[in-house]
């Protein structure tokens, strides 16, 4: 009994520091400063997004100074409006590798199966000299190609205005 609560005692003492891990953990919103690239997105797909430089927060709006102006506007933050930042520009390597893996693992499969058959036996170094042939370049090809996609990755921000003190509260019961 006594090693019972103990263990569920522990249990409920490392939920509340994880809990309490997860919540100190900075959020995008708490990381958004001045001169950051944003963009205000509506969620009703009308329109397109406005992509400029974040300048403030006000009570129900943001302010973004817009890349083509040189004032900054007043954006009006409602329940079909998404805040979002800029992660930086990437490139698509990586899913092109991935591509050019599938497409050269099919190359070799075609080949080895044309090639390898009647009186041709296929051991395992023809196969491995197959794949290196038809299938590193077909790798490399789709990482170039990949390579020369840049995307730009975005992350939403929170509604609220960054600067905003959260309440928490937290109450443990512990019976002995």
């Amino acid at each position: 009994m006594i090693q019972r609560r103990a263990r569920s005692t522990l249990t409920i003492i490392t939920e509340i520091l994880v809990l309490l891990l997860a919540l100190s953990a900075p959020s995008p919103g708490q990381s958004l400063k001045p001169g950051d690239r944003v963009r205000v997105v509506r969620l009703d797909g009308l329109g397109t997004g406005l992509i400029g430089r974040f300048v403030r927060f006000a009570p129900d709006s943001v302010w973004v100074r817009p890349f083509d102006q040189s004032q900054p506007v007043a954006v009006a933050l409602g329940p079909r409006m998404r805040l979002d930042r800029s992660l930086g520009r990437g490139s698509r390597a990586g899913t092109g590798a991935l591509i050019g893996a599938g497409v050269g693992a099919a190359l070799t499969a075609l080949f080895l199966s044309g090639f390898c058959g009647g009186d041709t036996r296929c051991d395992g170094d023809e196969q491995v000299r197959a794949a290196a042939i038809f299938g590193l370049p077909s790798v490399a090809l789709g990482a170039g190609i990949g390579a020369l996609i840049r995307v730009e990755r975005w992350v939403p921000v929170p509604p609220e205005p960054a600067g905003a003190m959260a309440r928490i509260e937290l109450g443990v019961r512990i019976g002995w």
